[in-house]
């Protein structure tokens, strides 16, 4: 099922399906797309990530997030960067100052 984010009456996102019809309620401040299974998601100032269910799959601790891809995803915490797994554990320390992926490697 394919979801997209929209920004509801009450200036919050949720996300909708291919026939319009909100699966996930309006409750976040932000919203991107999703890739590979998350959509990274802001709520309370804070970025995490949510399943196509709606579900919080890694809470929201993180000051920015980026997508996913290829399992990882960059996110920073006290302004530094590192990645994380889809199960939320960080793969890489956060000791860098911006990251990116270059020709989808890192």
């Amino acid at each position: 099922m394919e979801l997209h984010p929209f920004r509801g009456k009450n200036n919050r996102f949720g996300f909708f399906d291919f026939k319009d019809r909100e699966v996930i309620p309006c409750v976040y401040e932000n919203a991107f797309r999703f890739k590979e299974g998350f959509a990274a998601v802001q709520f309370r100032s804070r970025w995490g990530f949510i399943n196509k269910r709606g579900q919080l799959a890694i809470p929201p601790i993180y000051d920015n997030v980026q997508d996913f891809y290829g399992g990882i995803a960059p996110v920073r915490r006290d302004n530094k960067f590192g990645f994380i797994n889809r199960k939320g554990a960080i793969v890489c320390n956060f000791e860098y100052d911006d990251v990116s992926f270059l020709n989808r490697k890192i």
